[in-house]
């Protein structure tokens, strides 16, 4: 069975530049740059309105900046 490198399939060196490109940026895509929030924050951070499912039943809820909700 022969041996198949996706990489040099083309064998031009652009498509590799191309290939590792991509690569690089879906990989650093990937990576985490936010800080945790902390609890006492949270009631800043969830701002607005979210939908969810709970079971099979969809459900928006809306939070206010005061600390409030509407589920």
């Amino acid at each position: 069975m022969k041996r198949v490198d996706l990489i040099k399939l083309n064998g031009t060196p652009w498509v590799e530049t191309i290939v590792i490109v991509v690569l690089g940026f879906c990989l650093a895509s990937c990576a985490k740059n936010s800080q945790p929030v902390p609890e006492a924050d949270y009631s800043t951070k969830i701002v607005g309105r979210w939908q969810g499912t709970v079971g099979d039943l969809k459900e928006t809820m809306s939070f206010d900046g005061n600390g409030t909700f509407v589920c």
